[in-house]
């Protein structure tokens, strides 16, 4: 999740290191306390980004890219390994 929202911190901060830190700190302290609220391990983590967004009053654009939207839809998975 720090990951998703990493470069966001980064442009909230104008690339202010000591700013940074205080944010990457303050969205620890939200994930942490988050983490023990029921459902959470079930929301989508575009959801949880941008609540976490929202709660911090950060402005600038969030972009979530999942792992699915980085694979093309007409490209078959890989074979399964044969492990017999």
């Amino acid at each position: 999740m720090k990951a998703a929202l990493n470069r966001l911190l980064w442009n909230e901060s104008e690339g202010d290191q000591e700013e940074y830190e205080v944010l990457v700190e303050d969205l620890d302290a939200r994930l942490y306390e988050a983490q023990d609220a029921p459902g959470f391990t079930d929301l989508p983590i575009e959801v949880l980004a941008q609540k976490l967004k929202d709660d911090m009053r950060l402005t600038g654009e969030l972009v979530v890219t999942t792992a699915a939207a980085l694979t093309p839809a007409n490209i078959a998975d890989p074979p399964l390994a044969d492990t017999g």
